[in-house]
């Protein structure tokens, strides 16, 4: 394994003669240059590319803070930009995808920020998305460029091949590409972000548009690197470390990505799907908690319902039962140990409702009332479930 991504790391920049540029760009560039032109009559100024990915170990658990392994893959989505220099400044979306309409806002003259709207499915938002974390994270860089006027007006291409739908966080992908095209434009060329940077402030974009995410998608394709899968680590602080699998005298190491070409536009399922797991499995954590006497941190950076997860469970559980002070660290024979006794407690406490929570029961067994558990579990993001499992 190397060593994880620093904080100075930079994410790559390429001139359209440089040898070492990325394969699925030398064609994908030229490409998406010539279609801007015809749609804005002009040359954009760059091209901002993120991969979409696949996940090897760990479905949905970064949201509970534990680790995964995840692979960018070479699909990716790419934004062809061009500044504009006007005093009333907008940006204009145009999609390759004649599905997706274009689109045009304006950017608020005060530095404020462009108003999302999740209750309606539009394309736009998730670019609306990226440029929102790429706004907070520029009034921060630079307050006194940012905090009071607006950021710079765009022309924008948008061009991508991860299929929408299917798994492979095109999304993610979008939105990370946005963020970065809006810090290079404001910034300009000679501002190199940090893969951390970008990571860290993409990480919760999704939560804009309704979608209670965790850090894995974004981290994949942010840091992902060719021949290689993704190490991400949550705790005690976001990192990604690549790590490429050993040789193997006989044969390579190979993974088959097939598409099912079943479409979960996520939208409309994360209310039943996406959403509805964050709150059963932060809804468990907090049952465990209040029969076994712990108390779960709350008000956590990056958290959406910061009620503490899973993960703050163990560590809790340990600390007063085992007095182990200080959380786990990622050590793989602490790790089995833990788990399993995790394990261990979710059969004593839970085996009696296999068939699921109703409100009415997690209310009870969280010893609050009715109104209480729908206030704090329910009403951040949209979920739709007859029993919680």
């Amino acid at each position: 394994m190397t060593k994880p991504y620093s904080e100075h790391v930079p994410v790559p920049q390429f001139t359209a003669k440089t040898e070492d540029l990325p394969k699925p760009l030398v064609e994908k560039c030229p490409t998406i240059t010539e279609k801007f032109i015809n749609a804005y009559g002009a040359k954009p100024d760059f091209i901002a590319r993120s991969p979409g990915r696949v996940n090897l170990i760990g479905e949905h658990i970064d949201y509970c803070d534990f680790s995964v392994l995840p692979l960018a893959i070479d699909v990716d989505m790419l934004c062809a930009v061009k500044v504009l220099d006007d005093k009333n400044p907008s940006i204009t979306l145009t999609n390759a995808d004649a599905k997706f309409a274009q689109r045009k806002f304006d950017l608020p003259l005060d530095g404020s920020y462009v108003t999302i709207d999740p209750s309606v499915s539009d394309w736009s938002n998730y670019f609306k998305c990226g440029l929102h974390v790429a706004h907070s994270f520029l009034k921060k860089l630079a307050p006194e460029r940012f905090a009071n006027a607006p950021l710079a007006g765009l022309e924008v291409f948008c061009e991508g091949d991860v299929p929408t739908g299917s798994g492979l966080s095109s999304s993610a992908a979008f939105i990370c590409a946005v963020a970065l095209a809006v810090v290079r434009a404001n910034m300009g060329p000679d501002y190199h972000m940090s893969k951390q940077d970008l990571m860290r402030i993409t990480v919760v974009a999704e939560h804009y548009v309704g979608v209670n995410n965790g850090g894995m998608d974004q981290a994949a394709s942010v840091c992902g690197e060719e021949d290689h899968v993704l190490y991400v680590e949550f705790k005690p602080q976001l990192k990604a470390t690549p790590f490429k699998f050993p040789q193997l005298k006989d044969y390579e190491v190979s993974f088959v990505i097939a598409n099912t070409l079943v479409v979960s536009n996520k939208f409309e399922t994360a209310p039943t799907n996406y959403n509805l797991r964050v709150v059963e499995v932060t809804t468990a954590a907090n049952v465990l908690a209040a029969k076994y006497g712990v108390v779960l941190p709350s008000e956590k950076e990056g958290s959406s319902l910061n009620k503490g997860n899973l993960r703050d469970f163990m560590n809790a559980y340990y600390a007063r039962y085992h007095n182990v002070s200080a959380p786990w660290n990622g050590d793989i024979e602490t790790g089995i140990e833990r788990l399993t006794k995790m394990l261990e407690l979710v059969e004593e406490s839970l085996a009696g409702k296999k068939h699921g929570f109703s409100v009415d029961d997690a209310a009870q067994a969280l010893n609050c009332s009715r109104e209480e558990f729908t206030k704090d579990y329910l009403t951040t993001f949209p979920v739709r479930f007859q029993v919680l499992k």
